[in-house]
């Protein structure tokens, strides 16, 4: 995860990229203004939201229909994204579960214009999530804070579907949420928190908790793999920010400049390659079926 600074060319160059993407539209056939994505037309309706500040995500993931295409929505402030396809249903009713929220420090950087120097750019955000079951079976729907960009609001629905396919529950019950609890001022953007989103989410329908002791950073992947982040030894300092003990990182990302950087913050370095590596690090317990 990266924090642009808010006058810098790269978040300028966002915004603009942003507000060309809400103002592009297409007619269908009946004559409404649809957003148009992949090939995909999809239809928007105004919903009352409950939760201020957030930006309401598609509910549903991507998916194949009967005709095969594949839909993926895009994001809109305020509006509920309806498929005119229809949605596949889990042929089994998710057991509900209690609503659960943590809180987690994100490892991120800060991103400065092209030739400044910044001796200290490794920051920690703050994310509240919040699991919640969603009786009526018509999810996943995710809710995210809109100070994210487009690759981190992507990475928190990916880390859904797979903590959700992790522990064998049925996506289509999940409610969550992901709220900017605290973060340094300026757009944030990168898929590196995915890992421990996913663990996040897992756990809330586990049962389990976090230990409190322990950072990570790491992208999650359809096939629940950890993958590969930038500037390991830069999100270090956000360990050590919230005092944690041990870092973990995706395998093979362990250098001896981090762990030079991690001996100094006494900071264990521990690799994973597996979302149920990751999360029997970080939660001190299997990762497992819901069943």
């Amino acid at each position: 995860v990266r924090v642009l600074a808010e006058d810098s060319v790269a978040s300028r160059i966002l915004r603009r990229m942003d507000d060309q993407k809400r103002e592009t539209t297409y007619p269908n056939l009946s004559g409404a203004v649809l957003p148009k994505r992949g090939g995909i037309e999809l239809e928007t309706r105004k919903i009352p939201s409950v939760l201020s500040g957030f930006l309401l995500v598609s509910p549903i993931f991507v998916f194949m229909t009967l005709s095969g295409h594949v839909l993926s929505p895009t994001a809109h402030a305020g509006s509920a994204i309806h498929t005119q396809a229809p949605v596949v249903v889990a042929s089994k009713p998710g057991r509900p579960f209690a609503t659960t929220t943590v809180r987690i420090p994100g490892l991120a950087y800060k991103q400065t214009m092209r030739g400044a120097y910044d001796a200290n750019p490794g920051v920690t955000i703050w994310f509240d999530i919040t699991v919640n079951y969603l009786p009526e079976g018509n999810g996943p729907r995710i809710f995210v804070s809109n100070a994210l960009r487009a690759s981190s609001m992507e990475s928190f629905r990916a880390a859904v579907s797979a903590a959700a396919q992790a522990v064998g529950y049925p996506a289509e019950y999940i409610e969550a949420a992901l709220l900017i609890q605290r973060a340094p001022q300026g757009a944030i953007d990168g898929p590196s928190a995915g890992g421990i989103l996913a663990v996040s989410v897992a756990a809330a329908l586990l049962g389990d908790t976090l230990r409190p002791d322990v950072c990570m950073t790491g992208t999650i992947t359809p096939d629940l793999a950890i993958g590969p982040v930038g500037r390991v030894t830069d999100k270090i300092v956000g360990c050590a920010e919230v005092k944690a003990k041990e870092m973990v990182v995706p395998r093979g990302l362990a250098s001896f400049e981090l762990t030079t950087k991690s001996l100094s913050y006494n900071i264990t370095v521990t690799e994973v390659s597996t979302l149920a590596e990751a999360y029997e690090w970080v939660t001190g317990k299997p990762l497992r079926s819901v069943n």
